[in-house]
């Protein structure tokens, strides 16, 4: 097996990298339009939010992040209302719960 280096490998890199970095904007745009309690985090403090999705082990460039909050929160609400309710991960933070109801 011949080794080759430099530039192939760099290209490598750098692809699997880009691979990486786009898996991970999807991922926070899914959240954003599938998870009410993110999407909420996200409007009242995007910062926040976004550093959460972080420490929680996913990656994002100062420029995705700078992208993500110059997008309006209303758009990802208006997405998310045109996903199939069964694909949205619903907040139960505003629902009540009567005791002794079955």
């Amino acid at each position: 097996m011949q080794h080759r280096s430099g530039s192939g490998l760099a290209l490598f890199i750098t692809a699997r990298q880009v691979n990486v970095a786009q898996r991970n904007v999807e991922i926070v745009i899914g959240r954003l339009v599938t998870d009410e309690a993110f999407r909420s985090a996200f409007g009242q403090d995007a910062m926040t939010a976004l550093a959460g999705f972080i420490k929680a082990g996913h990656e994002l460039t100062p420029t995705e992040i700078t992208a993500l909050m110059a997008t309006s929160p209303d758009a990802w609400t208006t997405v998310a209302e045109q996903i199939d309710p069964r694909l949205q991960k619903a907040s139960l933070r505003w629902v009540h719960i009567s005791p002794g109801r079955d």
